[in-house]
């Protein structure tokens, strides 16, 4: 007999990304990583609104917002994280970028923000291929 040994050297390490990131699944889960989080200065009870670019439909934002119309966002103590909750959200969101099938999706966020109509920061979430590659030339 050959034993493989599975010992505390040999589990999963839980590393969390410097990165900014947003990680979406198909329950309507979006998970707003900490780096993002610091960056623009996402909290517990703070909202935002996700946007889709109707001309670009694989195009999306996010924008921090005080409007009572936002997304509330939650924190989550054991991993440290800030989310929302929204299926349908995050099924258009898979639709438009990965395809009908797709369940779940982790995409790079631009923290320098884009100024729509010159006032209003949003920051792009990158959603394909060739946006991610943009961003590394930042």
């Amino acid at each position: 007999m050959k034993l493989r040994t599975f010992d505390i050297s040999t589990r999963r390490q839980h590393t969390y990304t410097k990165q900014a990131t947003v990680t979406v699944n198909i329950k309507g889960t979006v998970l707003f990583s900490q780096a993002f989080c610091s960056e623009i200065g996402l909290k517990k009870g703070d909202r935002v609104l996700i946007h889709q670019d109707y001309e670009s439909p694989g195009d999306w934002y996010i924008e921090k917002t005080d409007s009572e119309k936002g997304l509330p966002l939650c924190f989550y103590a054991k991993s440290g994280v800030v989310s929302l909750s929204s299926v349908k959200i995050v099924r258009e969101l898979l639709k438009s970028t990965m395809g009908e099938d797709a369940e779940k999706g982790k995409f790079q966020v631009l923290t320098r923000p884009y100024m729509h109509n010159k006032t209003t920061p949003l920051y792009r979430i990158l959603t394909d291929e060739k946006a991610a590659a943009l961003y590394k030339e930042f």
